[in-house]
């Protein structure tokens, strides 16, 4: 345990027994007093899940806002097929066809608009 005091302690970082054990603690999973490769990178695996779930959510919003050309924090399948309109594989789609769409699979309350909840809520998987 003393050689892991060492080395904090020259980057600047005061440590005693107390954190090293906790750190221990929370990283030796099998509690064998060793910390092994997959144990010390599970926290980063957990902190790159959780930006990465961020990022999508970012995706989200930026999409959102693109399609959302009046800012009334709500999508008409105007609005979605018109931003769409510059994808090659949408030249085939029609306007009914989208609204038709926004109408079976988005528009869970029936107002005829796609909330970003709503918009949040699509299952991929079940579009296919």
């Amino acid at each position: 345990m003393s050689s892991l005091y060492c080395p904090p302690d020259q980057l600047g970082y005061k440590t005693s027994a107390k954190k090293i054990d906790h750190i221990m603690n929370e990283l030796d999973i099998n509690q064998d007093g060793k910390v092994e490769f997959v144990e010390f990178m599970r926290p980063t695996a957990k902190k790159y899940k959780e930006e990465q779930e961020l990022e999508q959510g970012a995706d989200a919003d930026r999409a959102f806002e693109y399609f959302d050309k009046n800012f009334d924090a709500k999508l008409t399948a105007s609005e979605i097929y018109e931003g769409m309109q510059h994808l090659k594989q949408m030249s085939a789609v029609s306007l009914e066809q989208i609204e038709d769409f926004v109408v079976k699979y988005v528009d869970l309350n029936g107002d005829q608009f796609v909330s970003y909840d709503e918009l949040e809520s699509i299952d991929p998987a079940k579009l296919v």
